[in-house]
């Protein structure tokens, strides 16, 4: 066998190993349920050819006068054609939950690795969305096509043989050449299918920019500025050139593969046909009888028409498992963040020497800009630092870098002298609370949106009632209808939708609902009104007692509440030192409190 040869059979073998393993992935959403989702295809699928078989015993009783056995058959073939209809309607009961199952499990699945994937790296790179995009729409779409249509074939596969074995008895040439009249079309489907998953995956970026235009015209959060602006013909107009760059391709491919497989359909019933033909004239040559011209047409036809299935599962199946195998290798994907949770050290609580961030750079994968660049400095068990500096300075990315929601390109961050990365992942968490910029709004019930901090304190009504007044979000509940029980968000019933400075607050009881040695505030009153803000810092010092806390704001008069100040300039530290210092310095903190200061003396 030549090269090329064996790299074909290898990518089959390969493909047929790839198909198991998902039917092992499927199956194992019911078992039970596929089993006899089996079962039945099988029946379903076996009844044809036997029925063929009594029809030439029907045929041979009636032509030889057998009245007894005439009628037997008869009602054998009445009671096969029920079974028939019996098998189909079964099939059409069960197969609809095993379909929910199984995408249920795969959606699990599915999110149980996204949610694994602890880097947030990843989730910067357009790269990795397409790789989550095609796993997505394979586990909702082509994986339920792979899993019925591997049921089908392998019903078809049994009855192929089953027909093929009878028709090789009765006439062996023509066997064979039902056989290989199929081999050209099932080559050609083989190639179309790997065709059309480049096709697939070349459609990625182009629907998530078509999903991406669908939401900012159909959901909330842009449809003040679509209508003020009106941007809704805009997006429109996007939205038709995006979807006609993807159907140019699509609709290419469509019209190729169109022309070769109504080609190719033709060759294996003119085949069957050629064979009819010789076996009617034999027939009427009286070479065969009535009972055995019945079996061979009848063997003829449903041989044709199984093939023809066969091969159109054998296509279809080749086209879902190369999409599956997106999902597959999504599946397997390895993360770039090592995590220790088996053997990692646990944080001490207390810390006895805080935090330490020593020569950190960092750099966003697939980038070339650093963000940070050489830095380092302390914070103590119990101390407050802020970090100041212009947008885009490096502040919010040293915060998840504190966090571990990066590692560092250079350096490391340590706790107690020991660096992150040797920490069970989950228990140095467990230390850190924070409310980020960009903090999230659960659409759940109010005491669920503070609870979701500390699981194993969820049920702990006083204690979110305490978070709630601590974070100024108890006024806000106090006002919604049914209290800490009623659901937030207009996407469901009865829900109610809050501000963004309401929502603040919410994440703010959030932060400290989780009893943690770490505190990271970023921009944490950036959405509270002047009141609410001037409430929470006049409780700063009682917030933050016994918490090594981090403090990021641009409202110079909450930064000099912190210990200790640190100044980031283009990546790197600029200055350090508490406010007092930093202003008799007269370097950037005390030129940017200045100016600060001066848009509230005029």
């Amino acid at each position: 066998m030549t090269r090329v040869g064996i790299e074909k059979l290898q990518g089959l073998l390969g493909e047929y190993g790839l198909i198991v393993r998902s039917m092992r992935l499927f199956a194992g959403a019911a078992p039970w349920h596929t089993a006899v989702m089996l079962i039945i295809s099988l029946l379903q699928h076996l009844l044809e050819p036997l029925s063929v078989w009594f029809m030439k015993f029907l045929v041979d009783a009636v032509v030889a006068q057998q009245v007894q056995t005439a009628l037997v058959v008869a009602l054998l073939l009445v009671a096969f054609r029920m079974s028939s209809y019996l098998a189909s309607w079964a099939y059409e009961i069960v197969t609809p939950g095993q379909l929910d199952r199984l995408q249920f499990q795969l959606q699990t699945r599915l999110m149980s690795k996204a949610v694994s994937i602890q880097d947030l790296s990843l989730f910067e790179s357009p790269e990795f969305y397409d790789k989550m995009q095609t796993a997505s729409q394979a586990a909702n779409q082509w994986a339920q096509r792979l899993f019925m249509n591997t049921l089908q074939a392998f019903s078809y596969i049994v009855v192929v043989l089953t027909l093929f074995g009878s028709l090789s008895l009765l006439h062996p040439i023509a066997a064979v050449l039902v056989f290989v009249a199929t081999i050209p079309s099932y080559l050609a489907r083989l190639r179309l299918g790997a065709e059309s998953t480049t096709v697939f995956r070349s459609q990625a970026p182009y629907q998530r920019r078509l999903s991406y235009i669908a939401q900012v015209l159909t959901t909330q959060d842009a449809a003040k500025e679509v209508r003020l602006f009106g941007l809704g013909e805009f997006f429109i107009n996007s939205y038709r050139d995006v979807f006609k760059q993807s159907f140019t391709l699509v609709e290419s491919f469509r019209r190729r593969q169109a022309r070769i497989v109504t080609l190719l359909t033709l060759t294996s019933p003119l085949t069957a046909g050629a064979v009819l033909i010789y076996t009617v004239w034999r027939a009427a040559l009286g070479e065969i009888g009535a009972g055995n011209l019945v079996l061979y047409v009848g063997i003829i036809f449903l041989v044709q028409q199984s093939f023809y299935w066969l091969l159109q599962l054998a296509g279809t199946l080749h086209t879902c498992q190369l999409h599956v195998s997106h999902l597959l290798d999504f599946l397997d994907l390895e993360p770039p963040m090592a995590v220790n949770e088996d053997c990692g050290k646990r944080v001490p609580e207390p810390m006895r020497n805080g935090i330490e961030v020593k020569n950190v750079s960092f750099a966003y994968p697939g980038t070339e800009r650093t963000v940070l660049n050489d830095v380092s400095f302390r914070v103590r068990p119990g101390e407050s630092v802020a970090l100041v500096g212009h947008n885009g300075a490096g502040k919010t990315t040293l915060v998840k870098l504190l966090c571990r929601l990066y590692d560092p390109t250079h350096g490391g961050v340590y706790l107690d002298g020991v660096d992150l990365r040797e920490y069970s992942l989950d228990n140095l968490r467990h230390n850190i609370t924070a409310v980020f910029q960009d903090y999230a709004q659960f659409h759940l019930t109010a005491a669920e949106n503070i609870g979701v901090a500390n699981l194993d304190r969820m049920q702990d009504h006083p204690a979110i009632v305490r978070a709630a007044a601590q974070g100024g979000a108890d006024e806000v509940i106090a006002r919604l209808p049914k209290g800490y029980d009623s659901q937030l968000g207009r996407e469901f019933e009865e829900g109610s939708e809050l501000s963004i400075g309401e929502w603040q607050k919410l994440a703010l009881a959030r932060a400290f609902f989780r009893d943690a040695q770490i505190l990271i505030l970023d921009e944490p009153t950036a959405a509270l009104d002047v009141q609410a803000e001037y409430d929470v810092y006049q409780r700063f010092s009682e917030l933050t007692q016994g918490r090594s806390t981090i403090l990021i704001s641009h409202r110079f008069s909450t930064v000099r509440m912190a210990d200790r100040i640190v100044v980031l300039g283009e990546g790197s530290i600029v200055e350090e030192g508490s406010h007092a210092q930093l202003m008799a310095l007269g370097g950037t903190y005390a030129d940017l409190y200045s100016k600060q200061a001066s848009w509230y003396r005029e």
